[in-house]
């Protein structure tokens, strides 16, 4: 699957599956966020005041030595920022808090959960204190900020006087934090469908490349398994493409080359009618008769299609092969025709008490020549050549047949299966003829007359209708 269309045609083909994936990465999340420890913080802020300054804090002293570089105030305060950072998480101040609140852990545990950050342009230093429980943190702070102002005041102190001429004051107590900060729920839960989102898609996205892959080799005939030469498939005699209505006034490019092939194959087999089958019974086979039944007939090849597939959906019909031995009028009654497309077809019943395989032989035998005498060609819609026999007997009725392939609904065990069973009955297998639909011709990079084909395809159909398989 190469481009933007086809991602989104992955992703609306298997929305289902995006989805669970997207709830298991949230659900996934969730289950690691409930394991990830509950971690509060709180805060206080410490104003560092300077309302007693005076020469003692001079960088220099103007009456000693003439220096010019004097530091007051502010200007002092933020210089010893950085230093009064670091104090919040030494064991002068995490000791006694530690002590103080009785919290059962030594000053260094304390010292991993304490922080200090001196705010930017201001001489404000806040202490920062994280634990497991929103009071105990609000606490922790709390005494934290109030130990490392009495620290600063007694660094700080001069040895001449006792007023030190800093001045920190608690400006704003810790208070009791609301929500953690760690873990963040909705972050992790809302990364977690993502993560599962996108690794839903890439397994989705893979599948289908290796899905196109295995059709590709399919549509080529090399998808490995049994190489022998009665095994192996061969290229295919015509490709089909869905999302045409030929019957319904469409021009069908697929089919008319389809017919080349088919009336060159018989003419070099010597027969006028041919068994059409597929591995499963499916309607695709029908469908496949009907449309080549019409581009023959186009062509001035008159060409009728009996239904003989029971299985895929032709059980209503009331007309038995046993009521049209020996009866031309029967016969005429039983064939019915389209006026628009030109279609011509008989659809037998289902008899489930029929008779044994030789008469049934002898009776399609008769249909057969009864209907060469009124149609250039036949075509024989038969059961799946892996679920009766009859899908062989009547190829050998016929003299020819064709393995229809949908390539969405088979496998390739099932074509080389297949294959290998029409060879060995009697007559002519002519090939294979696949049904895919228009995104794998698109997707896929074919040979270069796969393109041309393609492409004619596309540019002569008329009317445009829903998907078969």
């Amino acid at each position: 699957m190469t481009g933007m269309k086809g991602l989104l045609a992955v992703v609306r083909d298997k929305l289902l599956v995006l989805i669970i994936w997207t709830l298991a990465g949230a659900a996934a999340a969730g289950g690691i966020n409930l394991l990830v420890p509950v971690v509060y913080e709180a805060n206080a802020k410490i104003f560092i005041a300077t309302p007693y300054w005076n020469d003692s804090t001079a960088l220099a002293d103007p009456n000693v030595g003439g220096a010019q570089n004097l530091a007051y105030g502010d200007e002092f305060t933020q210089q010893r920022m950085t230093s009064y950072e670091r104090l919040v998480s030494t064991p002068i101040v995490t000791d006694t808090v530690a002590e103080q609140l009785r919290l059962g852990e030594s000053g260094d545990d304390l010292s991993k959960k304490l922080t200090g950050r001196a705010v930017p342009e201001t001489v404000m230093l806040q202490v920062n204190a994280q634990d497991s429980s929103p009071a105990r943190a609000a606490a922790i702070a709390d005494m934290a900020a109030r130990r490392t102002i009495e620290v600063i005041k007694a660094i700080e102190r001069p040895p001449n006087n006792a007023v030190p001429p800093v001045q920190p004051v608690l400006f704003e107590p810790a208070s009791v934090p609301k929500r953690p900060i760690s873990p963040r729920t909705l972050l992790t839960v809302v990364c977690g469908a993502v993560i599962g989102f996108l690794l839903g898609l890439s397994l989705v996205v893979r599948y289908a490349t290796s899905r196109e892959a295995r059709r590709l080799a399919r549509f080529r005939g090399d998808d490995g398994g049994d190489t022998t030469p009665a095994a192996t498939p061969t290229g295919p005699l015509g490709v089909l493409t869905t999302g045409v209505q030929p019957l319904a006034g469409g021009v069908d490019v697929d089919a008319k080359l389809l017919r080349i092939e088919v009336a060159h194959g018989l003419t070099e087999a010597g027969v006028r009618s041919l068994a059409m089958t597929s591995p499963r019974a499916t309607p695709t086979t029908g469908i496949v008769a009907d449309r080549l039944a019409v581009a023959l007939g186009q062509a001035d090849s008159p060409t009728i299609v009996v239904r003989a597939d029971i299985a895929a959906g032709q059980s209503d019909s009331t007309v038995r092969l046993s009521d049209l031995v020996g009866a031309p009028a029967a016969v005429d009654a039983a064939i019915q025709t389209d006026e628009r497309s030109g279609l011509s077809w008989i659809a037998l019943a289902n008899s489930s008490e029929g008779p044994p395989a030789d008469q049934l032989g002898a009776n399609m035998r008769f249909l057969l020549n009864e209907l060469a005498g009124r149609y250039q060609y036949v075509i024989v819609v038969s059961s799946g050549t892996l679920e009766l026999t009859d899908a062989l007997d009547m190829a050998g009725l016929c003299g020819a047949s064709i393995l229809v392939d949908p390539v969405a609904l088979t496998t390739g065990a099932q074509v080389r299966e297949s294959e290998r069973l029409l060879r060995l009955a009697r007559g002519t297998y002519l090939g294979r003829v696949v049904i895919v639909d228009r995104a794998f011709l698109q997707d896929v990079e074919l040979p270069q007359s796969d393109r041309r084909r393609t492409a004619v395809s596309n540019q002569s159909t008329g009317v445009d209708g829903e998907p078969w398989s």
